[in-house]
């Protein structure tokens, strides 16, 4: 949701054409004459796409604010969420979260992550202990707090499932067993 005032901007009448246009459009008048248009979009390819358009021209303004699932969101987790779900309603690509290019191929279902093939890949998470391989499950964690705390108000950012993903992977693998995952895993896409 997006909700601004009456700004000075040559852009507002454009703005407010588009709120209006939304699938969902408010507009409050409070006590001192002062108004606030809300727009209200779904998660769709077409709406977000919509969304992004009305974005670009009120972002900036300073009345402007961001609500995702009831939560106030600040400008920039908004643009980052607008920047990478814009670029997968703007794909071809099916599977666009599990790697929008072979630089990005991950098995979590979020290139945000920064765990793919060629990114921190998820085989780098075991550290050598003697004769084997121990999965460091709280270095992983951490790094998917970090990405889970600006992308989980993207529509296709997947707790669940992420974290699923990061307890398959198992804890202890003998040396041969790692070397064999790190040749097929760096080798899969080139």
């Amino acid at each position: 949701m997006i909700s601004f005032g009456k700004s000075t901007s040559k852009s507002y009448n454009k703005a407010v054409y588009l709120a209006k246009n939304s699938p969902k459009y408010d507009e409050v008048v409070d006590e001192d004459g002062n108004i606030t248009h809300t727009a209200t979009y779904t998660s769709s390819k077409r709406d977000f796409l919509d969304f992004i358009v009305l974005y670009d021209l009120v972002s900036n303004w300073k009345s402007t604010f961001f609500i995702i699932n009831g939560d106030l969101v600040d400008k920039k987790t908004v643009g980052k969420i607008k920047y990478c779900y814009g670029d997968k309603c703007r794909s071809v690509k099916s599977n666009f979260c599990y790697g929008a290019s072979y630089m990005t191929v991950n098995p979590f279902g979020c290139h945000r992550l920064q765990i793919s093939q060629c990114n921190n890949p998820w085989w780098e998470y075991y550290v050598q202990e003697g004769s084997h391989y121990k999965l460091d499950r709280d270095k992983l964690y951490k790094r998917i707090e970090l990405t889970k705390e600006t992308f989980k108000y993207c529509p296709s950012f997947n707790i669940e499932n992420i974290m699923n993903v990061a307890m398959s992977f198992p804890l202890i693998l003998k040396k041969n067993e790692y070397k064999e995952i790190v040749k097929k895993e760096s080798n899969i896409y080139l």
